[in-house]
């Protein structure tokens, strides 16, 4: 019984964390405002967590990082193929959708928080380095697969494409702080990529 109420207590934390980093970031957030969402005292939470660094880090752990990086190339990726791919177009991004809807429905505070909340944390700069990668995975395919081994070739370009997932990634991310459903956070990532691949005559198509 007594472990089932440290374990209580510790989700309770968990989920206040959670909560607050993502609404008002890592640097903003005090212990204080943690413990009162989560109804303990400051001094409880300390039983289970050595500071306020310690308790970020549990939540948004390294091995949650390297398997969303792997996720959100994935993501891009498929945009990617979706745009330079003959045939159909939505099919092909609602195959793709399916494979992305379970893993950020899941996740979906730790994104919002590593993406646009971890200022002050190790992991501040993590979306421009997936960005990065993200580009020179973009510039090998273009190589490979156009006529003439086409590239990125000036830094203009790849300063606008950049421009462009990264608009993409903040709209994700802004689905993902309006909608706590997975019918709503799906149907709000479907009709963004509409719009993106397609747009504006899909939203009333």
């Amino acid at each position: 019984m007594a472990q089932t109420l440290k374990d209580e207590v510790k989700e309770r934390i968990q989920n206040s964390a959670l909560s607050n980093f993502a609404e008002h970031g890592f640097r903003k957030t005090t212990m204080s405002e943690i413990a009162d969402q989560a109804k303990i005292s400051v001094g409880n939470i300390y039983r289970y967590y050595t500071n306020k660094e310690d308790l970020f880090y549990s939540l948004i752990t390294p091995g949650f990082v390297t398997k969303f990086k792997k996720v959100l190339v994935s993501m891009i990726q498929d945009v990617r193929t979706a745009l330079f791919t003959k045939g159909d177009k939505k099919k092909t991004m609602k195959l793709a959708n399916k494979n992305v809807i379970d893993f950020v429905f899941k996740h979906r505070l730790q994104i919002v928080i590593l993406l646009e909340r971890s200022h002050g944390t190790i992991y501040e700069t993590v979306l421009e380095d997936m960005l990065d990668m993200v580009i020179k995975d973009l510039d090998g395919y273009l190589k490979e697969s156009t006529p003439g081994g086409k590239t990125l070739s000036t830094a203009e370009k790849k300063f606008l494409v950049k421009i462009i997932y990264r608009n993409y990634v903040h709209a994700v991310v802004r689905i993902l702080n309006q909608y706590e459903s997975k019918r709503q956070i799906e149907k709000g990532y479907t009709q963004y990529m509409d719009y993106h691949l397609f747009g504006m005559q899909f939203f009333w198509s």
